[in-house]
């Protein structure tokens, strides 16, 4: 899974496809993440939200895509993008999870 945290080094790294992910902005404290450059060169990438606990997250998430200007550090998520590769980002949410009209 991808365990990416706004503002942790696992971020940044170029040279590993998976990594261990840890510090003060990660909880619990030490996670396995996928990395970028693996993530990007995914051939599909399916994002689950299930929830109103995602909800707010996911109008953020679509926010900063519609702002044309997402910021990974801020949002990991918008720092994936398997269509670099030809690949595609599939997205599945539960109503609840949705909210009101959410576009990705």
């Amino acid at each position: 899974t991808a365990s990416l945290f706004p503002g942790t080094d696992a971020q940044e790294v170029e040279d590993k496809w998976i990594v261990v992910n840890s510090g003060p902005k990660v909880t619990p404290p030490d996670r396995v993440t996928m990395t970028y450059p693996l993530l990007n060169a995914a051939g599909r990438i399916v994002v689950l939200a299930v929830g109103a606990k995602k909800t707010a997250m996911l109008q953020q998430v679509s926010d900063a895509f519609a702002s044309g200007k997402p910021d990974p550090r801020k949002l990991p998520i918008t720092g994936i993008n398997p269509e670099m590769s030809n690949g595609e980002m599939l997205w599945f949410l539960d109503g609840v999870a949705a909210g009101t009209q959410i576009e990705m």
